[in-house]
């Protein structure tokens, strides 16, 4: 064999092994595309845990369980060991039937929720007056949806040193002020004190200063959790939906507000009503805070147009607006 001829077989054996290298190159593409996107996920976990644990935490526990951790905790579940879970993980709801629109419109619920938010639950994007941008809460429902509660909670038990508490709902005894301390000289003196309150998850103050040079102490009086009115939150919210159809204007609003305000009893819902309305088998976790005042307060009829809680009208006291004018309009 010539010498060109071994070339020439060289160099057609070394184009069939690159044509096989990538032929499998091109057959392994979907794998590396699935291992990047895990990459990517699991970033985004990551950097949403840390987020978690600064701004969601006191309300939704360490294993996302919320108001059903059964600590006093105000939030709605996000998952653990309760139906939230298969909802936001699967886009199941707690019979195992699934939800319309499956995983995309549970990602879009959630990313509207945390961007806006919604009844108690303050807004965490940026355009709302939150402290998250784009990118932020879009991890946070990443993390929501793809999570592993139980490594979040042992996550969140190691890094904080111990299983976070609820902030107490009654205001515990004032802290008696310092006593006064002598210096080198033998002399009295009494040590500065700086107050701060804590109520939910805010301070009565952004700051408090203090001399370097000066030996201080910082009492810090946790208030518990603020008594959130959702109802009139939720009215005032969406009343740029209701003015045209009720041609009313934000003065009107106003003046219902204030009217509810003098004639209305604001209730604050505790650990029995919820109990009770979480039996009920809502299927819209947010409607559970309006069903329990439903419960606790012993009206006569709650109306509205919400379907997943009008379904529920065989057992509880629930007219839609047309069937409330019918019976008691003259």
């Amino acid at each position: 064999m010539g010498a060109v001829q071994r070339l020439a077989t060289v160099v057609m054996v070394g184009l069939v092994a690159l044509a096989v290298i990538l032929v499998m190159y091109a057959a392994d593409e979907p794998n590396r595309i699935t291992n990047a996107e895990e990459l990517q996920q699991e970033a985004a976990i990551t950097r949403a845990t840390e987020n978690y644990i600064q701004l969601c935490l006191q309300c939704h526990g360490p294993a996302g369980e919320g108001l059903l951790e059964g600590t006093g905790r105000i939030g709605l579940p996000l998952g653990g060991n309760t139906y939230a879970t298969a909802m936001n993980q699967q886009a199941v709801d707690d019979n195992g039937e699934p939800l319309s629109g499956g995983m995309e419109a549970r990602y879009t619920y959630l990313y509207d929720v945390i961007y806006d938010g919604r009844n108690a639950m303050p807004a965490w994007g940026q355009g709302a007056g939150g402290q998250l941008n784009d990118e932020q809460v879009h991890e946070m429902v990443v993390m929501i949806q793809h999570v592993d509660w139980n490594a979040l909670y042992n996550h969140v038990i190691e890094s904080l040193g111990g299983y976070p508490t609820v902030v107490p709902t009654e205001a515990p005894e004032s802290t008696p002020p310092p006593e006064a301390t002598q210096d080198a000289g033998g002399s009295t003196s009494d040590v500065p004190n700086l107050d701060l309150v804590a109520i939910d998850i805010a301070y009565d103050q952004t700051e408090l200063s203090g001399s370097a040079d000066t030996e201080f102490t910082i009492t810090i009086t946790n208030n518990g959790a603020g008594v959130h009115d959702f109802v009139i939150d939720e009215l005032t919210r969406t009343w740029a939906h209701l003015a045209p159809r009720l041609n009313a204007s934000p003065d009107d609003l106003a003046d219902f507000i204030d009217t509810i305000g003098v004639r209305a009893e604001l209730l604050r819902i505790d650990a029995a009503m919820l109990a009770q309305a979480t039996s009920a088998g809502l299927r819209d976790p947010n409607d559970l805070p309006v069903l329990a005042l439903l419960i606790g307060s012993g009206a006569d009829h709650l109306v509205t147009g919400d379907k997943d809680l009008l379904v529920l009208a065989d057992t509880y006291p629930i007219l839609s607006p047309a069937e409330f004018v019918d019976r008691f309009v003259p």
